[in-house]
């Protein structure tokens, strides 16, 4: 009566000791892992380096060989305990994955990455067929009786193919890659091998189950597990669009609410992993699935992001590090089973890569190299068939292996060279990036791109930065309306606030302190608040995805945030609000002089063009995703020459595409050939303190420049005005008075007007303007109709280009 209490509280105890040591273990992974990335990082080593180095230490290639370590720090229990976290975090990184997915850039570069990937698979399967008789003899006893060898071939097939792209997202992140477009390809094609990896997996669990429990059953129980995943994403549709409905005062979700999300993902990632399927590939599909628009993803990411990639990331990497037996390798055939399956790898990924990249799609070789790289981190799929459940009698990795024994000597040897060629494999690919990315930094960092040397149809990248919820609707609109028939876009919208009483700058939403997440008083307060809803209803409506992102920082220091998160996000433009705003009146109100400031500031340093808006109300209430049965809105392009004037022309090019909007381009010329030489040389006249050599330079940049004009005005007409989606008019004048008045006459005839800011030279269509200019940082024409005195109705966009491209040829996917 009295020993089954003392056994019960024997057990609990020892439950609690465990639970203490394993939470030690964690601690101890991640302070360590944080020590070695404090001395790596500024190596520019990325941070599952550090991680599996502290594994390493900690592990079975470390402290773990120490006899009393072992039986203290790391008893079995605890390694079990630690397996069990690494599924429960593996399962709850994927569903992020696919949330933060780009799925619109997935689907333009479908063809690309899966050829890529394809080439890279089918290179390792070939591969690895000779060598897995090599190493068949060696490591695998099997029973005479059970012929293992195929199912041996086929497994390490899956295995040498599948790419990490839990790993290849990481690096890519920290070396900043993520936006570039090697970066972009490298992701998407190592997820795409990743799932299609595991849905072969899934194939062969299903096949095997058949095969034990007979056709009907297996068929029954596969049918079962995708039906859960079918109803898991539409119980999710529905609970976030519930979730939505609620709370429209709020710009999150509550804690609780977000753990309704995640019990429905966990719950049937259990169940999944219950019936011996793996829950990565479902929990990936749930994460893409997911609804965008609202304050649910806006906050599963925010609530999600700061611990998967700072400590559940970190544990992961460490187990895989943990778990490696470095130790081993002292013995001659182990090394060199690692060595063959290290090249295996290397080769078969890099070799499938190259082929694919290089010579099928021409990528340059430089970027073809890093791509192969990222692509050829060890896939982490032997981990989810080693870390499976052992002891149940029926196991993920039991289908692969028909006989105990089989498995035991799997286990016990080959299991063990796996995990030390993942690890060796990304501690040699690691440092290898490291060096490519700065060797060829000019390849993998921002290119100064304007929007006239780009491809027609490729992706335009919009930063548009907002003050307020004042210009969230135009700014809204002009995302809109730059979506056409074949125009790819990826839409940014940055709230930048006025740092007040906090010494904070550059604060990206999903990167907030814990404790800050729900006072939005710090970060623009109800403005934020009324900017969320505003995108949250533009998304619903229109199906477009706006990426939501918070600056927050001085008015001195505004203009660093926004170049810098245009670099770091690859931006095409940058729009950015004028300094004033119109009242009820009709008048023209200055908001604040620092935004002036701001404007001005990142005119100067932006790392690509940059436009600014002169709101007055160009609003739209959207009806759909192409905005059918609105009012046609009537856009005016006008040109005079320059490169300004080129980068504007060719983005009112790309508004034009879109079916709601007529575009009207008014070329200015004067009116012949001989005032127009008789006025640039009254013009050149008037500079007498300039010197001769600097005159005479002059004339030939001005025919420079009007060689370039006739060149673009030939192409965009061939482009846009012959096939009908642009009218195009040309305005005759012989001064800037006239060209005053030609303007004048079109004033409350267009909602938009885009123009470029100018730097058009000793230009006679606008000589004289620049003297009334108040706002310099609008151009000559831009200042004129955004003048007080000038009765123009419409909005307007000023469009400032930046420098010239490099000549040789640039690699963008379109």
């Amino acid at each position: 009566m009295v020993t089954a209490p003392s056994h019960a509280a024997e057990c609990h105890g020892a439950e609690l000791s465990y639970l203490f040591i394993l939470a030690s273990v964690l601690i101890c992974i991640l302070l360590l892992s944080y020590f070695f990335q404090f001395f790596l990082k500024p190596l520019g080593q990325p941070g599952p380096i550090a991680q599996i180095l502290a594994g390493l230490v900690l592990g079975w290639s470390g402290l773990n060989q120490i006899q009393y370590v072992r039986g203290s720090m790391f008893p079995y229990l605890a390694e079990v305990q630690y397996r069990d976290l690494s599924i429960l975090s593996r399962t709850i990184f994927m569903f992020l994955i696919g949330l933060e997915m780009d799925v619109p850039y997935t689907l333009r570069s479908l063809r690309l990455s899966s050829t890529v990937a394809f080439c890279g698979t089918l290179l390792c399967s070939i591969l690895t067929v000779p060598v897995s008789q090599l190493i068949y003899p060696y490591y695998i006893h099997a029973n005479h009786n059970l012929d293992n060898r195929s199912n041996f071939t086929l497994t390490l097939m899956l295995l040498a193919a599948s790419a990490s792209s839990p790993l290849a997202i990481k690096i890519a992140d920290e070396m900043k890659l993520s936006t570039s477009d090697v970066g972009r390809l490298a992701i998407t094609t190592s997820l795409l091998n990743y799932i299609s990896c595991l849905s072969w997996a899934a194939l062969r669990i299903t096949l095997w189950r058949m095969g034990i429990m007979g056709v009907w059953k297996g068929f029954v129980g596969a049918a079962f597990c995708l039906a859960l995943l079918v109803v898991a994403i539409l119980l999710n549709k529905a609970l976030v669009r519930w979730l939505n409905r609620r709370h429209l005062h709020l710009q999150y979700l509550k804690n609780m609410e977000v753990v309704y999300i995640l019990v429905v993902l966990i719950g049937m990632a259990v169940f999944l992993e219950w019936m011996d399927y793996v829950a990565d590939a479902a929990c990936f599909f749930l994460g893409v699935m997911f609804p965008r628009e609202g304050k649910a993803a806006r906050t599963v990411i925010h609530k999600l992001g700061f611990p998967v990639y700072n400590i559940i990331f970190p544990l992961y990497f460490g187990y895989m590090g943990f778990q490696a037996d470095l130790t081993r390798l002292k013995h001659l055939p182990d090394f060199i089973m690692v060595l063959i399956l290290l090249s295996l790898n290397i080769v078969g990924k890099m070799g499938g890569t190259l082929i694919a990249a290089c010579h099928f799609f021409k990528i340059p070789f430089n970027e073809g190299l890093l791509l192969a790289f990222l692509l050829s981190l060890n896939g982490n799929l032997e981990l989810l068939l080693l870390n499976s459940k052992f002891n149940k009698k029926v196991s993920f990795s039991h289908f692969l292996f028909n006989s105990i024994q089989f498995l035991q000597k799997w286990n016990a040897a080959f299991s063990n060279a796996l995990k030390v060629t993942m690890v060796i494999n990304t501690l040699l690919v690691g440092p290898t990036l490291a060096f490519l990315v700065r060797r060829e930094r000019r390849a993998t960092t921002f290119k100064h791109v304007g929007l006239e040397w780009q491809k027609p149809y490729s992706e335009l990248r919009i930063l548009a930065c907002v003050h307020g919820p004042r210009h969230v609707s135009t700014m809204a609109w002009i995302i809109a309306a730059s979506i056409g028939p074949n125009n790819a876009i990826t839409p940014y919208l940055m709230h930048l606030v006025e740092l007040t009483g906090r010494n904070k700058a550059y604060v990206l939403y999903h990167t907030r302190d814990e404790s800050d997440a729900g006072n939005d008083d710090h970060y623009g307060g109800n403005d934020a608040v009324e900017i969320s809803h505003n995108i949250d209803t533009f998304t619903a409506e229109m199906g477009i995805t706006v990426h939501l992102v918070t600056a927050v920082s001085p008015y001195d220091t505004m203009h660093e945030d926004v170049c810098l998160g245009a670099e770091d996000l690859h931006a095409s433009i940058i729009l950015l609000p004028f300094h004033k705003y119109q009242q009820v009146d009709g008048k023209m109100e200055i908001d604040k002089e620092g935004i002036r400031t701001t404007n001005q500031k990142v005119l100067r340093h932006a790392p690509c063009s940059v436009g600014i808006l002169v709101d007055r109300g160009l609003y739209v209430a959207t009806a759909g995703p192409n905005m059918e049965g609105t009012k046609r809105q009537h856009i005016a392009g006008l040109f005079f020459g320059g490169p300004d004037d080129r980068e504007a022309l060719i983005y009112s090019g790309r508004i034009a595409t879109h079916p709601q909007v007529d575009l009207t381009v008014f070329r200015f010329r004067l009116t012949d050939r001989k005032n127009q030489l008789q006025t640039q040389s009254q013009i050149l006249s008037s500079f007498s303190s300039n010197t001769e050599g600097e005159v005479v330079m002059s004339i030939p940049i001005q025919e420079t420049e009007n060689d370039a004009d006739q060149a673009f005005l030939s192409s965009f007409y061939k482009r846009y005005v012959t096939t009908g989606e642009v009218e195009y008019v040309e305005k005759y004048v012989g001064n800037a008075q006239e060209t005053v008045a030609t303007l004048s006459a079109m004033a409350d005839m267009f909602a938009l007007f885009i123009v470029g800011k100018g730097r058009r030279g000793l230009c006679p269509l606008t000589a004289g303007l620049s003297e009334w200019e108040e706002c310099p940082e609008l151009g000559e024409i831009g200042n004129l109709l955004a003048s007080a005195d000038f009765s123009v109705t419409g909005s307007i966009l000023v469009i400032q280009q930046h420098r010239e491209p490099r000549k040789d040829e640039e690699f963008t996917i379109s």
